[in-house]
């Protein structure tokens, strides 16, 4: 079965407002309408009366009904005050409710038809009716008719009927129409115009367009491995997902935070400078707490102003904790690669001597290679038990020999094996680093330098609880003007875009709480010895 699609947000905006405006367009024409119909009411009340007290004052009137012998002829005379003054009857009586006078001739001289007579003729009151009479029902005043003595003689009735009451409370309705007619049309251009402009300010989204992208922006929020954190113009926090708020409550901040002023709990950013220039700020490094993060803001624009500001942050820690595994996966790569090439060139060497039939050279040189593949690989895996750093060491071996440089592990070397991987990437991470140094410095100087080497010595003292590691090279040494710098970071004397490798390790070792030491003299190379403390390690594997 089809779900049935749902009415736009635009159409149905509309619609209701438009039903809205019919309702009380509505409740307006009802109420209008009564009040003319009674407007109209008093108006021929006011009139029927006004012709009544007219006749009733009429003197020949007066005498004609004291004396019925008189000449005056009321019949003609009433007829004349109707048609003058646009009324259905005006009914001239006696004190016996004889008509003296009617529209219809034929009911002159005949008892007047109502029944509501009696209070004008007996007590001489002035009565406004509705009865129904000869010319049907009809909205009729009964003025009593006095002599000159004072004495009453008779009535006078005048009338119009109820039916011409909502007749001419129509014909003037008119205005009342047009009125309505053009309020329904501005009002349903007003409905489409204002439905517009809402589908615009939210980009011509619908309802359940916007409810799936608040979902989704909401899982991004939440999922993002950085802090993300929102401010409005009074950089008031809007919005923060769940990292953030961790990192935040790393820092001692409280968890309520929608609403509070980010320069009160976290000073120090500089946004108040965003929201002016509308410029973003790349990478700071500022202080949270104890920690250290690197944020990143820009400024959040609509309709071209800033209307706050948003950011991304990390702890630093965690990031450079990211670099150095990064680095310690390209140094494994780099072993490989290396291996690989070597083995390559072994098994072009295999393939040209048993393609020239070379079988005894052949059976020599494989039986070499493996003795020194052996004992090599034998020695490494004996001192080192540590397979991941086992492998690390021989494919900078592979490395070393491949770039015609002999790199030697100790004899006296001994790693016993970690109590987690963490410990070896932090390691290998600073070893790795010290190789690289020492054979690029090497490579340089190799056509000036006979036999160019690289000897590693690791050493763990279990009586002192420390690790010691040291990376000693033949090369030509340190100058002197730059060994106070050699460790900061971008510093490096082989061009742009290089200096991180020295930096890390001494960053490295200053967090594990270990030691860096150098030790360089002019021609006669340099050893960088590295001592790790075994609790530092032991606060690792847990």
């Amino acid at each position: 079965m089809r779900r049935k699609k749902a009415l736009r947000l635009q159409t149905t905006i509309t619609l209701l407002v438009c039903l809205v405006l019919a309702i009380v367009l509505s409740i307006i024409y009802f109420l209008f309408s009564e009040q003319f119909k009674a407007q109209t009411r008093r108006n021929l009340q006011e009139r029927v009366v006004a012709v009544s007290r007219t006749v009733a004052l009429t003197p020949s009137v007066q005498e004609a009904l004291r004396n019925p012998q008189s000449s005056f002829d009321i019949q003609q005379y009433a007829n004349r005050i109707r048609r003058l003054n646009d009324v259905e009857f005006v009914v001239v009586i006696d004190m016996r409710g004889i008509r003296r006078s009617h529209p219809n001739p034929e009911l002159v001289g005949q008892h007047m038809a109502g029944g509501d007579e009696g209070p004008v003729l007996l007590h001489g009151e002035h009565i406004v009716s509705i009865a129904e009479g000869t010319l049907g029902t009809s909205l009729r005043s009964f003025i009593p008719v006095f002599d000159a003595e004072g004495s009453q003689v008779g009535a006078v009735l005048t009338g119009v009927l109820m039916r011409r009451i909502s007749e001419e409370a129509s014909k003037n309705q008119w205005i009342l129409y047009w009125g309505l007619g053009l309020g329904a049309v501005i009002g349903t251009v007003g409905a489409y115009l204002l439905a517009r402009k809402i589908k615009q300010t939210i980009y011509d989204m619908e309802p359940f367009e916007i409810a799936k992208l608040l979902k989704e922006r909401n899982a991004m929020l939440q999922s993002a491995k950085e802090g993300i954190i929102a401010v409005d113009g009074h950089l008031q926090i809007t919005l923060i997902n769940e990292e953030g708020r961790r990192l935040l409550r790393q820092a001692g901040i409280p968890a309520k935070l929608i609403d509070e002023d980010i320069r009160r709990i976290w000073p120090g950013l500089g946004w108040e400078d965003i929201l002016l220039t509308g410029e973003s700020l790349s990478d700071q490094e500022v202080e949270l707490g104890a920690a250290v993060v690197r944020v990143s803001s820009v400024p959040i624009l609509v309709n071209g102003e800033v209307a706050g500001v948003i950011a991304t942050f990390r702890d630093k820690t965690e990031i450079r904790i990211m670099n150095e595994r990064l680095s310690g996966l390209s140094s494994y790569a780099e072993a490989l690669r290396a291996q690989a090439h070597e083995f390559r060139n072994k098994l072009h060497v295999i393939y040209g001597m048993a393609h020239m039939a070379y079988f005894d050279q052949l059976q020599e040189y494989i039986s070499e290679s493996l003795q020194t593949h052996e004992s090599e690989v034998g020695a490494v895996t004996e001192q080192i038990r540590d397979q991941v750093m086992a492998g690390f060491i021989l494919g900078k071996m592979s490395r070393a020999r491949e770039a015609g440089i002999d790199f030697v592990l100790l004899k006296h070397s001994m790693l016993p094996e970690p109590r987690s991987g963490e410990a070896m990437h932090h390691l290998i991470t600073i070893l790795g680093n010290l190789f690289d140094n020492a054979l690029e410095a090497l490579s340089t100087e190799r056509a000036s330098r006979e036999a160019p080497r690289i000897e590693l010595a690791i050493r763990y003292d279990e009586d002192a609880g420390e690790l010691l590691c040291s990376v000693r090279d033949n090369g030509s040494g340190i100058h002197d003007d730059i060994q106070s710098v050699i460790y900061d970071k971008g510093f490096s004397t082989k061009g742009e875009n290089r200096g991180m490798g020295l930096y890390l390790v001494m960053l490295r070792v200053k967090e594990l709480g270990g030691r860096l030491e150098c030790c360089t003299r002019q021609g006669a190379g340099t050893r960088f010895t590295v001592t790790l403390p075994y609790a530092i390690k032991e606060a690792l594997a847990k």
